[in-house]
């Protein structure tokens, strides 16, 4: 099940048994109606105990990661309608059977991000909003939570997927639902568009009023949408029309370091021309503190690391784990360890295990770019905290080549 700030989930025990004094018994349908339509009452209910009664839809195994529960299922009014998802099977995992009536007992709760923990249930839209894994939608910043959708957002969704822009246009002004989040990913339209890459779309979205900076379940606007998935036109009608290019998702990524993850040079040169950050820092996870320019070199996307230095991207920030570009760099081109030093990267830099960027490059054998930082002047006889020097790792590692270049500068006097 998809989350993210405005998921709504609760503990839940399965029963079978009366409920408790004073515990409301519900259907799917009554506790949306009653929790889920208006947010203000959905934020109040943290913590109070509710009873839910439905028809078991649906039974299936959680992929996801990180989930402690077994397997989920679905529960509905049996008529269609909004779901209500069930994380975690119950002890020995013995779950309840198709077409089954059960009662799930718990405590309304919030959940906030990934697959919820076992035992947590939260209200998902309706069939048609799942994606194509079988995932729940949710939508993220409406007030209604539940609500089925009209005929012609159906017929929209129809359209956009489509590429038909008349059919979707005309939909809008019959009432269509231009934000809604019922497409994959919990994209709206407009995310849709930009993922396909669909510029006449995107256009025609925006002239009717969509929002640009509407958000999917990954926090991710249609630009960020775009740039991940290497759209440079639909990028370009995006920012012309006023996308922000300083844009971070859910994982905590602006714009300019998921193009620098996906390694599109001319999708970051377009960013960068309209004002993104050319030291962009992912600011959470685990790669908080990396910029672009390091996620760049990560990723051996040398192409996007070369406009980056060009662009005037600091080449000796740190990252996540006290790396430079320059040790980043180990397992790049000669050249493009020659441009950050050409722009001033720090030859003798060091990591908190006291390796430097000769080190680093002698621990992955790229023997080039060894031979590049000895000519430097980069100090072969350093040792890291373990007391390795950069030949030592070179030959644990049984990179030869690089051994072969380090040995005549290694010689101890």
């Amino acid at each position: 099940m998809t989350g993210g700030p405005r998921a709504l989930v609760a503990w839940v025990l399965l029963s079978c048994v009366a409920r408790a004094d004073g515990r409301p018994l519900l259907s799917v349908g009554e506790l949306k109606k009653r929790y889920f339509d208006d947010a203000e009452r959905y934020f109040a209910s943290i913590g109070e105990s509710v009873e839910v009664t439905g028809v078991v839809a649906e039974l299936e195994r959680c992929a996801r990661e990180p989930c402690a529960a077994p397997g989920h299922f679905v529960l509905t009014s049996g008529k269609g309608g909004p779901r209500l998802e069930v994380c975690g099977l119950p002890a020995g995992g013995v779950g309840p059977r198709r077409g089954q009536q059960v009662r799930v007992r718990g405590k309304m709760g919030r959940h906030v991000g990934g697959c919820p923990e076992k035992g947590t249930f939260g209200v998902l839209m309706h069939e048609e909003t799942l994606d194509a894994r079988g995932g729940g939608i949710l939508l993220a910043g409406g007030s209604s939570m539940a609500n089925q959708e009209r005929p012609t957002d159906e017929l929209l969704r129809e359209a956009v997927k489509a590429g038909d822009t008349a059919k979707a246009s005309a939909l809008v002004d019959q009432g269509a639902d231009i934000e809604s989040r019922a497409y994959a990913g919990g994209a709206t339209p407009l995310g849709y568009a930009a993922d396909r890459g669909d510029v006449g779309m995107i256009e025609l979205l925006l002239k009717r009023g969509a929002k640009i900076e509407a958000t999917g379940d990954r926090g991710r606007t249609p630009l960020s949408v775009a740039v991940v998935g290497g759209k440079s036109q639909a990028v370009d009608a995006l920012l012309a029309a006023g996308a922000n290019p300083n844009t971070v998702d859910h994982d905590g990524k602006p714009a300019l370091v998921l193009a620098a993850d996906q390694g599109s040079a001319e999708v970051a040169c377009k960013l960068l021309a309209k004002g993104a950050d050319k030291n962009a820092r992912v600011v959470s996870g685990p790669m908080a503190k990396a910029t672009a320019l390091i996620n760049a070199l990560e990723s051996r996307h040398s192409d996007v690391a070369l406009a980056l230095i060009e662009a005037g991207a600091d080449v000796i920030a740190a990252g996540s784990v006290g790396e430079t570009p320059l040790h980043s760099c180990s397992d790049n081109p000669r050249e493009v360890c020659a441009a950050l030093l050409d722009h001033g990267a720090f030859l003798e830099a060091k990591m908190p295990d006291g390796n430097t960027p000769l080190l680093a490059a002698a621990q992955q054998g790229n023997a080039p770019v060894v031979q590049l930082l000895l000519d430097k002047g980069a100090d072969p006889k350093v040792e890291n905290v373990r007391g390795q020097t950069a030949l030592k790792l070179a030959e644990e590692g049984g990179h030869q080549a690089a051994v072969d270049v380090l040995k005549p500068r290694s010689t101890i006097r």
